[in-house]
């Protein structure tokens, strides 16, 4: 076929197709379908749940022992109820899980937050409560056992028993201090029945802690023992977390055990709501009647011991927060310490340390001799002491007895026999504030109130609930009421 016929049949084949359609032209091809149109899936935003707390949540200050209880609701609206709450405080620490919380807060300061995520793992935080502050506050009407944490020092014998705190140390003497720490409960009744204590880091309540008849026991629950410098390093904190960095030293007397010495300052403690340290001394005692003499040497001999924790125990110069209190023959003990004292006072001359000064010092019955504390003791005293304070009772027998064995009269005796001098406040103790003896009147309410006042308060008798009794040669001795 030659090359001009060679299109004939494509042509032909468009002029058939243009007489089919009617047109002058080819058709064009039919068009594709139109391909579907994809779009990205529009994705709702999540949405943090709803949280909402209901509750008696403290608003200010509230005490120690009451219970918070809070309820939370959480509503998420992708996911429903919820249940995964969980409850902290400020600093984030965990409470409590669940959507309710029941609490009884220690003392100390509070925010309580409730938070509550979703299964996405959006979260929503509530304030659960507004500041709010627990403090441990009670008093005798309470019915509620104290803690005391007791620091020791003692000249004892022995070793630690911990499954019997109480008999670690018997009425042999060392040469050295063994130091430590005692745990002891106090019950309700042993504290002073007006007025209220504030929880230290040396005396707490336990209420809702421990078994109910802890209200009603008095026990040593534990001892530790400790080296010098723990022993000032752990009083130190202890201090600087507490109310009032105050220390008080209590030396116990004759015939007591190193067990019944610690029951005695610990309640010491309790009694009159001391708001610092209080520190028990403990010395050598036989803890016989028959052992009057020896525990009368022990006694003159733990002065040196007793020196060198007070001088452990010395306050920054210029500054005056260590007081004493010595019952019955620890007066012995104080009058042998303050000798030291004034002995290695005077040896060091001018490269001595600064004096042990004193805030307070206390003689309860002291069974000491009147001549020998006027001459010897009282000037050591006067140059050291803010106060000195004798608690005297012309009803006190054992010093009636003393007195007939030591041949001197005794400075704890009162009435007509009492020892007056200046710069000391003798206090008469009717024989109705104190034991069968007259010689032990740490559990008088009047007593313990005028203890509160000088300890604590730190008031002179003028102005503590004392009557004044003034003598024909105007000197002063005032009455507990």
């Amino acid at each position: 076929m030659s090359p001009i016929f060679a299109g004939a049949p494509r042509r032909a084949a468009g002029f058939a197709l243009a007489a089919l359609c009617g047109c002058g032209h080819p058709a064009p091809p039919p068009a594709p379908p139109p391909l579907p149109v994809l779009s990205a899936p529009v994705e709702r935003p999540n949405t943090p749940p709803s949280l909402s707390v209901s509750g008696n949540a403290p608003d200010g200050i509230a005490t120690y022992g009451a219970t918070v209880a809070l309820t939370a609701r959480c509503d998420d609206r992708e996911d429903g109820r919820l249940t995964g709450i969980h409850w902290t405080n400020g600093p984030g620490e965990l409470l409590g899980a669940g959507a309710e919380l029941r609490l009884m807060p220690e003392p100390g300061e509070y925010v309580l937050l409730a938070t509550c995520s979703d299964l996405a793992g959006t979260a929503t935080t509530v304030a659960a409560s507004p500041r709010f502050e627990i403090i441990d506050r009670w008093s005798a009407a309470d019915s509620v056992p104290v803690l005391v944490r007791l620091p020791y020092a003692t000249t004892r014998g022995g070793s630690i028993t911990p499954r019997s705190p109480g008999r670690s140390f018997d009425g042999t003497a060392r040469d050295s201090l063994a130091r430590g720490l005692l745990t002891v409960n106090v019950p309700s009744g042993d504290f002073r029945a007006t007025g209220s204590a504030v929880r230290t880091p040396y005396m707490r309540s336990v209420r809702g802690n421990v078994a109910s008849d802890d209200a009603r026991r008095l026990s040593l629950r534990a001892i530790d023992a400790t080296d010098s410098s723990a022993f000032a390093r752990q009083l130190a904190q202890g201090l600087s977390e507490g109310v009032r960095e105050e220390r008080l030293v209590f030396v116990h007397g004759y015939r007591t055990s190193f067990e019944s010495a610690a029951v005695r300052a610990a309640r010491l403690a309790a009694e009159v709501q001391f708001p610092g340290a209080t520190i028990l001394f403990a010395w050598s005692s036989n803890a016989q009647l028959a052992s009057y003499r020896s525990d009368q040497r022990a006694a003159r001999d733990a002065g040196r011991q007793l020196a060198a924790l007070l001088r452990e125990l010395r306050a920054d110069p210029g500054t005056s927060d260590l007081s004493i209190v010595s019952h019955s023959m620890g007066a012995e003990v104080l009058a042998a310490a303050l000798r030291t004292l004034h002995e290695a006072d005077s040896a060091a001359g001018a490269t001595r340390m600064p004096p042990v000064m004193f805030r307070e010092v206390v003689l309860v019955a002291p069974d000491l001799a009147a001549g020998a504390f006027l001459e010897q003791v009282l000037p050591a005293l006067s140059a050291r002491a803010a106060r000195v304070t004798i608690y005297a009772s012309a009803a006190d027998f054992a010093l009636w007895s003393s007195w007939g064995s030591n041949g001197e009269r005794r400075l704890g005796l009162g009435g007509r026999f009492a020892t007056l001098a200046r710069g000391v406040e003798t206090i008469e103790v009717p024989y109705s504030a104190t034991d069968a003896l007259g010689h032990n009147p740490f559990t008088a309410p009047p007593f313990r109130d005028d203890l509160h006042g000088l300890l604590v308060q730190h008031l002179p008798a003028a102005l503590r609930s004392l009557r004044e009794i003034r003598r024909d040669d105007g000197t002063i001795v005032w009455q507990l009421p």
